[in-house]
């Protein structure tokens, strides 16, 4: 993305930020409204301004979530 793409996709999260939507919502917002593939749009949320703050959480929800599908995996069912 350019530079001025990049500011304006910025200023579109902060103002949807502003307006009382989720971080979901805003990746919901850039996938369905300007088409951005869902890795994309995650990438682009996570780290924007607006969620800046919330990104090291995530990232820890997720490494969590998936150290945990793996050692479900790891389980022997009889």
């Amino acid at each position: 993305m350019t530079n001025k793409r990049n500011e304006d996709i910025e200023l579109i999260i902060h103002d949807l930020k502003e307006k009382g939507l989720s971080q979901f919502e805003c990746f919901k917002y850039l996938t369905q409204e300007l088409n951005f593939s869902m890795s994309e749009a995650d990438i682009i949320v996570i780290n924007s301004r607006a969620w800046i703050e919330n990104k090291e959480n995530i990232e820890n929800f997720r490494n969590s979530f998936f150290e945990l599908i793996d050692r479900i995996d790891d389980l022997e069912i009889d």
